[in-house]
């Protein structure tokens, strides 16, 4: 489970993973709203969205709320609490944290639904239209550097939406923390990018 950032913090990374990693443009490329991300060439949109479930952004709100205080200094309603979640804490020896995390992070109904939203924010006006419109998601939902037959799950759940009259993305950028896949919905072309360090 990842760190939950605010949406500024997640469109101020989602901006610079492209820069870095995928040769956009730093000077065309501008932080707006409806979409997050735009050209100044008018050429394309990106808008940027967390996709992660609700009770592990609690849990992840919870551990850095006690990052520093010692298990025992806790307070009992908070551990019980996290555990009723599905987490489980404990301290090592050496004083070194030890998480784990219960979930089911092999099923992509998750982002799915993740993305429709965008979808059909794409599709009533609420986001403006480019030439080109793309999706760039922080994926908490599941492990797709494992899972990666998920990934052509998603490409053809997108694909599918469109029709004379619905719009679709047209590259949907994954981001699971150290890998990042690039996927063209049209050619179902995925180009994954390995990240070494992130900064964050």
């Amino acid at each position: 489970m990842e760190v939950q950032f605010g949406s500024r913090k997640t469109e101020d990374l989602a901006l610079e993973m492209l820069v870095e990693y995928f040769n956009y443009d730093e000077n065309d490329l501008y932080r707006s709203d409806r979409p997050d991300i735009k050209s100044h060439s008018k050429r394309f949109g990106i808008e940027v969205v967390q996709d992660a479930i609700q009770k592990e952004m609690k849990m992840s709100s919870f551990l850095a709320e006690y990052k520093n205080t010692p298990l025992d200094l806790i307070p009992e309603e908070g551990l019980r609490r996290f555990h009723q979640l599905g987490g489980k804490i404990s301290d090592d020896v050496a004083g070194n944290r030890q998480t784990i995390f219960t979930g089911q992070y092999d099923n992509p109904e998750h982002i799915k639904t993740t993305i429709n939203k965008k979808l059909e924010k794409l599709n009533d006006g609420s986001l403006e239209v480019f030439p080109e419109n793309f999706l760039y998601i922080f994926v908490d939902s599941i492990y797709l550097e494992v899972f990666d037959y998920c990934i052509f799950e998603v490409i053809d759940f997108v694909k599918a939406q469109e029709t004379h009259e619905r719009l679709i993305f047209d590259k949907i950028y994954l981001d699971r923390q150290y890998h990042v896949f690039e996927c063209d919905i049209k050619s179902r072309i995925i180009n994954t990018v390995k990240i070494s360090e992130r900064k964050w």
